[in-house]
């Protein structure tokens, strides 16, 4: 529970205009959690239960601490206080966030089908590899997803009151972000390659080498996989919710379940490393492809509102 309201608070802090003090929490909260596992497991002795108790702690600080700023704190923009029910509403936002869902159901399943695939190329040292690469992997991509949950309140206040040349103006400017920053992740974790690689696996010389060329096979992802989490995005942003869905099933499960599959059968090993970038590579096609044709429906593309959409049918 508190896990998730750290997640949620997030939001909100963007919407209150204090993401300051978002980063603030979320950094505390992991700090607090790092600094207690030491204390709890080296000094206190408390072992595995010791680890969990500063996971709990940390998310308490992060979620917690958020949840009483927005009970009692007399600057925030916004409020939590009593509410009914309101179903429309309730299964609009369910419906609006399938593509969160869908990606995270959809990586468990992949992480699977990679530790299957591995296990039968490789053994056990191919899953340690696998486990370096996506320790690596959460960093970077989180530059984008905090990005994207920044902006996303943005998109969604200028589309809902037609503030359309605003809307052109942010989406511009979001978008040549999301390609400078895909580039430098990339030329970044090409360069990062081995002593991220020697800080996970640099005991074992083969799993070392394996794993430093499978992160610079699999960093060149990093070119793509931007434009898709700003994609995805943006479309839950204007309350598009399937569109935002199906990017986010054909990047997480189709297109990266179906290569980590099939490309072992030709490249061997390289194939694993390689399926995500055929994954993003894809992804990013239809990617550009909606945004071409969704730029009029959504008011990015002009400065004049479409005629046929009115407030009643946003969400």
């Amino acid at each position: 529970m508190l896990f998730m309201l750290q997640c949620m608070f997030q939001c909100f802090f963007a919407v209150a205009e204090k993401p300051q003090l978002g980063l603030v929490f979320s950094v505390g909260a992991g700090i607090a959690n790092m600094a207690l596992d030491y204390i709890f497991i080296r000094f206190a002795k408390l072992g595995i239960f010791g680890a969990g108790l500063a996971t709990v702690i940390g998310f308490a600080i992060g979620g917690g601490g958020a949840l009483l700023y927005f009970l009692f704190s007399k600057k925030s923009a916004i409020k939590i206080t009593a509410s009914g029910f309101y179903p429309k509403q309730f299964f609009g936002a369910c419906y609006n966030g399938a593509s969160e869902f869908m990606s995270n159901v959809s990586a468990s399943f992949v992480g699977i089908l990679y530790n299957v695939q591995l296990v039968k190329l490789v053994g056990e040292k191919g899953i340690a590899a696998y486990s370096a690469m996506m320790y690596t992997d959460f960093v970077f991509l989180a530059v984008f997803f905090g990005f994207t949950m920044g902006i996303a309140p943005v998109i969604s206040y200028n589309y809902g009151a037609g503030n359309y040349g605003e809307l052109k103006s942010v989406f511009r400017k979001s978008t040549v972000a999301i390609a400078v920053g895909s580039l430098a992740a990339a030329v970044l974790a090409e360069a990062l390659s081995y002593p991220l690689s020697w800080a996970f696996v640099g005991y074992d010389k083969e799993l070392m080498q394996m794993t430093l060329r499978g992160f610079r096979i699999f960093a060149v992802c990093y070119l793509f996989c931007g434009i898709n989490i700003w994609c995805s995005a943006f479309f839950t942003a204007v309350c598009n919710g399937l569109l935002s869905a199906f990017i986010s099933l054909m990047r997480s499960l189709i297109f990266r379940g179906g290569a980590v599959l099939l490309l072992p059968l030709i490249f061997g090993l390289d194939g694993i490393w390689s399926a995500v970038i055929i994954a993003e590579l894809f992804t990013a096609i239809i990617s550009a492809i909606l945004f071409s044709t969704q730029r009029k429906r959504y008011g990015y593309g002009k400065l004049e509102p479409d005629p046929q959409r009115s407030a009643s049918k946003i969400c």
